[in-house]
């Protein structure tokens, strides 16, 4: 490669970490006119930066034409620890918390359009209705997958729910477009997620966010294949046991990656 072209290549990767940049720190979508502006760039050059990003799937462009991240950034962190971290920090909350309650636990997060097990502390009960880590759950379903969908900025949550496959898993599983997009609704006021029987017959799953500093959901941690009838009062007993762990794995991986993680940076 020539010099010259050695010096183009630079500037252009330059010039789209600054556009990824401002997508990045924006909380609100983001069009090519608006962004070429911010980065001091014309306008043909911004706009073929976010058509590679786009075919590299790290942005996504909306209905109306402006930009936000994918999904995908999130796991950038992933080769330097971050979800290593996740997983190992998590577990010592969910073991302490599961040997309390005798309940089991799921810590999923959102990976490739889909909602998997991270992390899980089982119990030695003899019914044990939860599947294994990195097993994928049903976003529409699960009350996981509900926590992340109401956790995603509104563009892209229509972008998922505008492809959401509404399987049948049981006679309670929400198949409605119109159903769910309420129940979201409700999940984000409450700042809880159930799974009354969608996913299986005769198991309850009661899911809270884990949140970085900024409020933005990173996962999700639940109470997982609850048997039998479920009221009021164990909700009243699950809940509060439940937010307080997620809290507290937050506030720890907030200590350990104070100031190195994306997660965590409060500018940029």
């Amino acid at each position: 490669m020539s010099k010259n072209k050695s010096v183009a290549s630079i500037q252009t990767l330059s010039r789209a970490m600054i556009l990824f940049d401002k997508l990045y720190d924006s909380a609100v979508p983001l069009g090519v006119n608006e962004l070429a502006k911010q980065c001091d760039m014309n306008l043909s050059t911004a706009f073929r930066i976010l058509k590679t990003l786009m075919q590299g799937g790290w942005v996504y462009q909306c209905e109306d034409d402006r930009y936000i991240i994918s999904p995908r950034f999130s796991f950038i962190t992933e080769r330097t620890g971050f979800y290593f971290a996740l997983k190992e920090i998590s577990a010592f909350t969910m073991d302490r918390i599961t040997t309390q309650e005798t309940q089991a636990m799921n810590l999923s997060v959102l990976k490739d359009r889909t909602c998997i097990i991270l992390q899980q502390s089982r119990t030695t009960k003899l019914m044990d209705l939860i599947p294994p880590v990195n097993s994928t759950l049903p976003f529409h379903a699960s009350a996981s997958g509900k926590i992340i969908l109401a956790g995603l900025p509104d563009p892209l949550l229509r972008l998922y729910m505008a492809n959401m496959n509404f399987e049948s898993l049981t006679k309670d599983t929400i198949t409605d477009h119109a159903v769910l997009t309420r129940t979201l609704e409700v999940v984000r006021q409450d700042g809880y997620a159930l799974d009354l029987y969608e996913t299986m017959e005769n198991s309850v799953c009661i899911a809270a966010p884990i949140l970085r500093n900024d409020g933005e959901t990173i996962a999700a941690l639940s109470f997982s294949g609850i048997i039998g009838a479920f009221d009021q009062e164990l909700l009243n007993h699950y809940l509060p046991v439940l937010r307080q762990a997620a809290d507290e794995i937050s506030d720890n991986l907030f200590q350990t990656y104070q100031g190195e993680s994306i997660y965590y940076s409060n500018s940029r």
